[in-house]
C-alpha cells in the first residue's frame, strides 16, 4: 500500500477532508519526532497500516518503532503486508509509553470509549493525536452507520466529556483540527461534525 496523493493513484486531489485529515497527521508527526532519530508510534485502530507508508515518506531519515490495534481480522491481514509492524489486539499494547499516539476514526465504536481514551492518554509519552471523531454540544448519543456493507453502532460524543476526560489525564491541548465531515441523521438530536485535537504530554 502506498500513498502520494496523485489522482492517478486513485486519490482525490480535490477531496478536503482526506487533505486535511494527512496534512494534520503529518504536522503532529513532525512535532513528535523533533529532534528524534528513533520514534515509537502506536497507531490506534489503525487498519492495514497506511500510516505507516506515510510515516516513512513524511521523515525518511527517522527510524519507526510503529505499532498498530486492530481488530483480529485485519491485524492477521497486515502482517502479510507489514511484517515489520508490531500488530496487537488487545489494550496490552497500552501498558507502555509512546512518542506519539494516533486514534483516527476508531473511539466512537467502542462500547466503553471513556475508558479506553484513559488508557490511550496514560500510554502517551509524548503527543496524542485523536482526529474524526463525532462530536455534539449538547448530550452524546448512539447511531447506526453503514459502512462496506455493514451495520454498526457508533457514538456522537458530547465534546466537553471528551475534553475533560482527556485533561484529567494531564495532557495539555495543542490545538484542535477540523477534518471537515458533518452529518445530519434522521431523528437525530443534532448534527455531528467530525473534531479532532492534538495533545501533549
Amino acid at each position: 500500500v502506498g500513498f502520494s496523493g496523485r489522482e492517478e493513484d486513485g486519490c482525490d486531489p480535490g477531496n478536503v477532508w482526506f487533505h486535511n485529515l494527512h496534512m494534520t497527521y503529518a504536522w503532529a508527526l513532525a512535532l513528535a519526532a523533533r529532534g528524534k532519530k528513533a520514534v515509537s508510534v502506536l497507531d490506534y485502530g489503525g487498519g492495514l497500516g497506511h500510516y505507516f507508508e506515510i510515516s516513512k515518506a513524511l521523515l525518511p531519515g527517522v527510524e519507526f518503532d510503529f505499532h498498530i490495534k486492530e481488530v483480529p481480522a485485519l491485524v492477521e491481514a497486515g502482517k502479510d503486508l507489514y511484517p515489520k509492524i508490531h500488530w496487537h489486539t488487545d489494550n496490552q499494547c497500552l501498558e507502555r509509553a509512546y512518542d506519539f499516539i494516533v486514534a483516527s476514526s476508531c473511539l466512537q465504536y467502542i462500547e466503553q470509549w471513556d475508558e479506553t481514551l484513559q488508557k490511550i492518554c496514560h500510554a502517551t509519552g509524548g503527543y496524542f493525536l485523536l482526529t474524526r471523531l463525532p462530536v455534539v454540544e449538547h448530550n452524546s448519543f448512539l447511531m447506526i452507520q453503514w459502512i462496506l456493507g455493514s451495520e454498526m453502532l457508533a457514538w456522537a460524543l458530547n465534546k466537553t466529556a471528551v475534553l475533560t476526560k482527556i485533561e484529567q489525564t494531564g495532557l495539555r491541548l495543542i490545538r484542535e483540527v477540523l477534518p471537515g465531515e458533518s452529518a445530519k441523521l434522521p431523528g437525530a438530536p443534532e448534527e455531528w461534525i467530525h473534531r479532532g485535537w492534538l495533545f501533549a504530554k
